[in-house]
Order: C-alpha cells, then sequence, then structure tokens
C-alpha cells in the first residue's frame, strides 16, 4: 500500500515540475508564446539542416507539452504549419497531441483505481460504443472544451484505449488544421494575437457550433427519456 502511495507522489512530481518550470520563468523571466515565436526563422534553419532529427524533436517536444497540460498548443500548431506546411503539419502536430494524450490518459487511468468504481459514468458512456465515440469526437472537436479535461475523464472513467485515440486525433485534427493554414504565413506574423483574424474566428465558431450541437441533441434525447420514464401526474376529478 506504501509503495502504491509513493508511486503516485512520484508521477505526481514529475508531472508537476515542468509546469514549476514554466510558471517560475513566466514570472521571473516575462516568458510567452510570443518569444517563442520571435525565433521561428532559426527553427526554420534547423528543420532544414536536420530534417529527421527535428522533426522527431518536433514531436517529442508537443507530446511532453500535451502531457503535462502545458497550454502550447496554438503556437506549436502554428509551428507545425509554417515548418512542415499546413497538412503534412497538421498530421504531425495532431500525432503529438493523441501520443501526449495518451500518455495523461494512461497516467490519469492507473491513479485513480480506487474512486473509479464509486463515480457514476455519464449518461454517453453507458449507451453503445458508437455513440461513446461520436460524443468524444465532438467534444474533441470543440474549441471551448478544455482537452485535458476530457483526457483526465477519459482515464478516470477507465475508458477503452482504442476508443480513447480514435477520437483524440479525429476529433483534433480540424482544429489543427485551421491554425496549420495559418502557421503556413507565420512569416508574416510577430505576434500570436495577430492570428485572431475573421477568418480564424469564424472557423472557430463554426466548430463550436458543429460541436455542440449534437452534444446539446443527446442532452436533449436523455431528458425526454426521463421525463418520459417518470409516471405521468393523476388527474383531477
Amino acid at each position: 500500500m506504501e509503495k502504491i502511495k509513493q508511486k503516485k507522489i512520484i508521477l505526481l512530481i514529475i508531472y508537476l515540475i515542468p509546469m514549476a518550470i514554466l510558471l517560475y520563468q513566466y514570472v521571473v523571466n516575462d516568458f510567452s508564446a510570443d518569444q517563442l515565436l520571435a525565433y521561428k526563422y532559426e527553427y526554420n534553419t534547423l528543420k532544414n539542416a536536420h530534417i529527421i532529427l527535428f522533426s522527431v524533436l518536433f514531436l517529442l517536444t508537443y507530446s511532453a507539452l500535451i502531457a503535462t497540460s502545458i497550454s502550447f498548443n496554438v503556437i506549436m500548431n502554428l509551428f507545425a504549419g509554417y515548418l512542415f506546411g499546413p497538412f503534412t503539419g497538421a498530421l504531425c502536430a495532431t500525432i503529438a497531441i493523441t501520443s501526449g494524450s495518451f500518455i495523461l490518459f494512461l497516467l490519469a487511468r492507473s491513479s485513480t483505481v480506487k474512486v473509479r468504481g464509486k463515480l457514476e459514468k455519464p449518461h454517453f458512456l453507458k449507451t453503445e460504443p458508437k455513440n461513446i465515440i461520436l460524443t468524444l469526437f465532438f467534444m474533441r472537436l470543440s474549441p471551448i472544451i478544455p482537452a485535458p479535461l476530457i483526457t483526465i475523464a477519459s482515464g478516470l472513467y477507465n475508458l477503452k484505449s482504442h476508443i480513447f485515440l480514435m477520437t483524440t486525433f479525429l476529433g483534433s485534427l480540424p482544429l489543427v488544421f485551421a491554425y496549420t493554414v495559418i502557421g503556413n504565413h507565420l512569416e508574416s506574423i510577430n505576434h500570436v494575437s495577430e492570428i485572431y483574424d475573421q477568418p480564424l474566428i469564424m472557423s472557430l465558431l463554426l466548430l463550436t457550433i458543429i460541436s455542440l450541437g449534437p452534444l446539446l441533441k443527446q442532452d436533449v434525447r436523455e431528458m425526454m427519456k426521463l421525463s418520459g420514464n417518470q409516471s405521468p401526474l393523476p388527474s383531477p376529478d
């Protein structure tokens, strides 16, 4: 029992160390995504000189950021489009997101074994696998639902690994592609805030509407089902 507790404490410390370092850099050295953006030409030079090594390092770095829930998704997606092109970049970034999310998923699943049986599963996890896949896909598709929250919740409720991997990859790809298209023109962008022009805002809004529609529809169906199971009120005499 003590060994299990020590293992969980060690995993938690390993998980929190990168976030602590980033927080220190942010507070002390005023670190930001714009500082990373300032080195875009150097990154491109390194990529051209060592394409395979740089690509592997990019995938590992992005995966590590996702696994530790460090939110640099936007800048990493922009770099993916700038360095590898919109299509290849979107594929590389989505693979990194999926692998990093899977690491976090396994960590959440292994560290919540005891509390798992005490939690009541959400209604969509009690339905057919097809409904689970669609719901998780649209949750990943949404720009407004935090991705780490979906990952940790999936591990907490012991979701099957293949369903998690499939919905994470397919659900993340459209949003990543929207950023890699913009990243393909990163040479004319000096600040991350400059990417939020009208086309991107409209794309994010469209993805939000598309993703929320089926989720709300399912909630409505569940509410209707619950109301239908209730006994009718007695008619007045």
